[in-house]
């Protein structure tokens, strides 16, 4: 620990009533055997004499003979930076050719309100009749009011410029004394200009500045490529991988994120195009998942062999996630995708899983909602005029897997040339 110079005026001419020896690793007061490290115990004693001040758990170390003015003078001997009979300074450690001594300085210690309040406590204790706590306060007061200098409240300028020159007269000849830096502080200090002096110049053109290229972003894209592309390889689970599955015993792969959801898969379709140019054939598969909510979702896949989403050539895969709304709207989706699809496609294969008596309530209910919108867009009239084919047809919608047989068909295109007769 580096304690602050400045020695007071006259210090020499009083013998230290404390020798303070600081060594690289602890310290010793005057010549007792006993050590002390600088984070230890005496750690608040110590950064006390730094700031000359007077420690206010240590007042009983000194007699009354050590006071002078209510001051105490200490000598600090710093073993650690060493002088040389030639006035060379060598920092400790360093090996050197002749005899040294310690670097000495002469501390004054002054009085603070909390060493004023310790000796106070002192006095309660050892006077013959102690003072009670009313009477040590009042005994505080007056001895501050004798200390302190007067206080003037009076706002004129002239006042207060004759104060500074008074401080400035008393104090301009205390200068302290730098104490001398040893070759590491040298450098710390040195170090710190230079990046003072770069953060100050950092945005002047002229200066060159230094390129450090990293390669973090590289390594993130790279990573990214590599993780897109084996979760591309892995192949979607379809309806016909399980059927498959049940006969070999062998389960599909599950356990990666695209077939996290194979339980609920309801509806599983596989096309393929076959491009001359390129002599490339490229595969859709497409998943239709129902989650127990009875919201479905589509997974879609485009690559170059079934369930998978890797590309070649120029013909890059992608695979898609997106939500399809209930049964009725992802059996409407489906419809339309199948039309779009087999415009450039070749169907492979279409399957749907047979449904349980849930899934069959909430597959008719979704049917009726998307039939009666589809009756209201139509035509409130129609359904009213008719001799009970309407009614036929509504009831062969909500029906579910009923509506799609040939006289539930026929039915409903008979209703329908009735609406067109009718709205002639």
């Amino acid at each position: 620990m580096a304690l602050a110079g400045g020695a007071a005026n006259g210090a020499g001419a009083v013998a230290p009533a404390l020798v303070l020896h600081l060594f690289p690793t602890h310290f010793t007061l005057d010549e007792r055997d006993a050590t002390y490290q600088y984070n230890g115990p005496l750690k608040e004693f110590l950064e006390a004499i730094n700031r000359q001040e007077l420690p206010a758990n240590a007042v009983d170390l000194f007699k009354e003979s050590d006071f002078h003015n209510g001051c105490v003078n200490v000598e600090v001997r710093d073993h650690r930076v060493k002088f040389q009979s030639n006035g060379r300074m060598t920092a400790s450690g360093t090996a050197s050719t002749g005899p040294t001594r310690p670097y000495i300085r002469n501390l004054v210690l002054r009085p603070t309100p909390a060493t004023l309040w310790a000796d106070l406590g002192l006095l309660r204790t050892s006077a013959a009749e102690p003072l009670n706590q009313d009477a040590a306060l009042e005994v505080e007061a007056k001895i501050l009011l004798a200390t302190r200098p007067t206080l003037n409240l009076d706002p004129n300028p002239a006042i207060g410029r004759q104060a500074n020159i008074q401080h400035f007269n008393e104090t301009k000849y205390r200068i302290a004394r730098k104490r001398p830096r040893n070759w590491a502080a040298k450098e710390e200090d040195d170090e710190k200009k230079r990046q003072s002096d770069k953060m100050m110049l950092i945005m002047d053109e002229r200066q060159v500045k230094e390129f450090h290229p990293k390669f973090a972003t590289y390594t993130f894209v790279e990573d990214w490529k590599r993780k897109k592309a084996m979760a591309d390889a892995e192949p979607l689970v379809t309806l016909e991988d399980k059927m498959k599955s049940k006969g070999s015993g062998k389960k599909p792969d599950a356990n990666c994120n695209i077939n996290v959801d194979s339980a609920n898969l309801i509806r599983s379709l596989l096309y393929k195009q076959h491009f001359q140019s390129t002599n490339i054939t490229m595969y859709t598969t497409v998943n239709v998942y129902q989650m127990s909510d009875g919201q479905c979702y589509c997974t879609l896949r485009w690559g170059n062999a079934p369930g998978t989403g890797t590309g070649q050539g120029r013909l890059t895969g992608s695979t898609l996630r997106f939500p399809l709304g209930n049964y009725a709207a992802a059996v409407y989706y489906i419809k339309s995708l199948k039309t779009h699809l087999m415009l450039s496609n070749v169907s492979i294969m279409d399957q749907i899983r047979p449904m349980g008596s849930a899934q069959a309530s909430n597959a008719i209910a979704g049917q009726a909602t998307m039939h009666g919108v589809s009756e209201h867009t139509m035509g409130r009239g129609a359904g009213v005029k008719g001799d009970g084919t309407g009614a036929a047809s509504a009831g062969a919608a909500a029906g579910g897997t009923e509506g799609r047989t040939p006289a539930a068909t026929k039915a409903r295109s008979k209703a329908r040339t009735k609406r067109q007769k009718a709205d002639k």
